[in-house]
């Protein structure tokens, strides 16, 4: 079983490529012409990149490995994370991760 503080770190964490992205608008909105501007966003793709990577792929393999998500949604659950990235994710950890499984409902799926 998950522990409370484990699911809010990776909360956290599936929370960060969205922060990433609401500072380089931000950026870009109150200086578009400021120096360093520009080179911040350039600095932060990276990092967002490899962070999204990384979360979609930890996603997919919970969702594989976990008796949690059911057999019948384990593939539409990887496309809807691959698709539509965070907003699935948050979702996925608020139904999977968040949520205690009901024992009944365990039991059926093995």
């Amino acid at each position: 079983m998950i522990n409370r503080l484990v699911a809010i770190i990776v909360l956290l964490v599936t929370l960060l490529p969205l922060a990433i992205i609401i500072y380089a608008y931000s950026t870009v909105i109150t200086a578009p012409f400021a120096n360093g501007g520009i080179e911040s966003i350039q600095n932060l793709i990276l990092p967002y990149v490899i962070l999204s990577i990384t979360l979609i792929l930890g996603y997919t393999v919970f969702a594989f490995k976990s008796n949690r998500v059911p057999k019948d949604k384990k593939m539409l659950w990887t496309i809807a994370i691959v698709v539509f990235h965070i907003p699935a994710m948050l979702v996925f950890w608020f139904c999977y991760i968040w949520k205690r499984p009901n024992i009944s409902t365990v039991a059926h799926q093995t």
